[in-house]
């Protein structure tokens, strides 16, 4: 059974965009924890949020969003290897499992060793990725739904949406503090969003010129995560 959750599509969408371009200013002066955001092709990933990471896939040209979390401290971990982390998907469209096992699925693996066949003195195993989730949902219209409830989908890792769906003065104003923003970074990130809105595949070196000033590694994990977020340097 689905249930429909209190957020929709755009603001989901809106909200993870603004915070990767917050993540990506603060990159230079923090690239030891650059690895934690990511925006690879159409799939945001996030790690170490309140002991949960989670993936939430954005096709743009279906208009589809795909997202699952997992949650360390969650109980639905003890189903696994033997659970499958497509049951979550069970009353969406065909085309959400697809995007879910073919972006989303794959950024939530966790190896396990499965015995294959046991000899007189060893026993033979062999090692599989699989996707572990503890929680997910998808988009339908504007309208977001889950195989949880809203209370068990916030338990099982949802937290993350719930808080960041919120109104974007309220956002800025918190990822500022979490990151220390200098004004000339606010700006920089501000700038970054426009350009994503706005569809722009190119950014100029001197948008970004003011933050340059930074070791080799933030400079690299800087232009790093500009590509992956697929902007070209001019």
């Amino acid at each position: 059974m689905k249930h429909k959750l209190n957020y929709s599509r755009t603001q989901i969408y809106q909200n993870c965009l603004y915070a990767m371009c917050i993540h990506i200013a603060a990159i230079p002066r923090l690239w030891e924890v650059s690895h934690e955001r990511s925006w690879d092709e159409i799939s945001y990933s996030f790690q170490s949020y309140k002991s949960t990471c989670g993936t939430i896939s954005f096709d743009q040209q279906s208009d589809i969003l795909v997202g699952a979390f997992r949650k360390n401290d969650c109980v639905w971990l003890d189903g696994y290897p033997q659970k499958n982390a497509l049951t979550f998907f069970l009353d969406s469209d065909e085309s959400v499992c697809k995007l879910a096992q073919k972006e989303t699925l794959q950024y939530l693996l966790i190896t396990y060793e499965k015995k294959e066949k046991k000899n007189l003195f060893f026993t033979k195993t062999k090692k599989l990725d699989i996707p572990v989730i503890t929680t997910a949902f998808w988009s339908e219209g504007d309208d977001i739904y889950s195989s949880d409830d809203e209370n068990s989908f916030i338990e099982n890792g949802g937290d993350y949406i719930n808080d960041i769906c919120i109104p974007k003065k309220d956002l800025v104003e918190i990822l500022t503090d979490d990151y220390e923003l200098t004004p000339i970074e606010l700006s920089f990130a501000e700038n970054l969003y426009n350009l994503k809105n706005n569809n722009q595949t190119e950014i100029s070196r001197d948008l970004f010129s003011k933050i340059a000033n930074m070791e080799p590694e933030g400079y690299e994990a800087f232009l790093s995560a500009l590509s992956d977020f697929h902007f070209k340097v001019i």
